[in-house]
């Protein structure tokens, strides 16, 4: 999962977009996304909702100018809840609207499916590369961060392991 912060909350700022993907074989599983005008309150609430519904592997959080401004903040709300969001800063890329455009091969290729309607996620790859692209860009880091953990990383060792010696 993927966090892409905003640091303000007026009409013309960004939204703070988010998403939550699987990678299954080849083939990006978008489970949630979305793009809202959230406060830092809201923001850390976010991070605590997407934990709590999705248990991601790992949740990225965009750092740039913005690392005590909000992980501090999300270190507090853990404490007071008494949980653990596996948190990882991610430094953002250079050049946002081509990070975003290396999404196109795997959505021309139909390799992209939305487990549930994602309308903010859907709008704003629809009227790209005009308008707000915040949940494109969170969802963007699915290339980046890589294909996670694997469940059984040994399951297909080797069959010995099966066999019964006795």
């Amino acid at each position: 999962a993927m966090i892409d912060p905003a640091r303000t909350v007026a009409q013309r700022s960004a939204t703070t977009g988010w998403a939550v993907w699987s990678w299954i074989r080849n083939r990006l599983v978008v489970w949630g996304a979305d793009a809202q005008l959230l406060l830092p309150d809201e923001i850390v609430s976010l991070a605590l909702d997407i934990a709590e519904r999705f248990d991601p592997v790992w949740l990225g959080v965009e750092l740039d100018g913005l690392e005590q401004f909000l992980l501090q903040p999300m270190r507090h709300a853990m404490a007071a809840k008494g949980t653990h969001i596996p948190i990882r800063g991610v430094r953002a890329p250079r050049g946002k609207l081509d990070f975003i455009r290396g999404l196109q091969p795997f959505f021309s290729a139909r390799e992209v499916e939305f487990a549930q309607d994602l309308p903010a996620l859907t709008e704003q790859l629809l009227n790209f590369p005009t308008g707000r692209s915040d949940a494109p860009n969170a969802l963007a880091y699915a290339l980046q961060i890589g294909r996670g953990d694997l469940i059984y990383p040994n399951f297909m060792a080797t069959q010995s392991n099966f066999i019964n010696k006795s």
